[in-house]
């Protein structure tokens, strides 16, 4: 199957798998951007792709860089249909450091001295930042009912109820 990768900007990359095996393709960062600690940022990709009807493109973090950096990437759906740029929500869950440094009055003042900050990341255009990932999409239907048709042992048991 080959889906189709539209390069929407001059910094927008064709996502690539690392391995021939790996499950997913990753994602490049097509902006340079400073994520402070706390801070959410919508990170452009550059590109847009066509999703076959049936199908889905789950965007997810990658494991090195959710582990490594405290950066944590949302987890987000491409819809068939849409075709607009993918885009990668970003958050810097690190705490600062120092909190005197809070009030700089530019971002550009603070990455002078990061050094300041335990977190603050800057992210290079040209990252990897996140994958994409493929699946088949099942044609559902829901159905309003006044009670199930059948019971199971768990019922209606939920969080905890098996154990810890």
């Amino acid at each position: 199957m080959k889906i189709q990768v539209k390069q929407l900007s001059k910094d927008g990359q064709v996502p690539v798998k690392a391995h021939k095996t790996d499950a997913g393709f990753d994602l490049f960062a097509a902006e340079d951007i400073l994520i402070l600690p706390g801070e959410r940022f919508t990170l452009k990709t550059g590109i847009a792709i066509d999703v076959p009807n049936g199908w889905e493109a789950e965007i997810r973090g990658r494991s090195g860089l959710n582990g490594k950096t405290g950066l944590h990437i949302a987890n987000g759906t491409v819809d068939a249909g849409y075709r607009g740029e993918i885009l990668v929500i970003v958050k810097n869950t690190n705490l600062v450091f120092n909190q005197s440094i809070v009030d700089v009055s530019s971002k550009q003042e603070l990455n002078e001295n990061a050094s300041n900050y335990q977190a603050a990341y800057t992210i290079k255009k040209g990252s990897r930042i996140a994958q994409v990932l493929f699946h088949v999409v099942p044609d559902i239907e829901l159905e309003l009912v006044e009670d199930f048709s059948d019971t199971t042992e768990r019922g209606s048991n939920g969080f905890g109820s098996t154990g810890i």
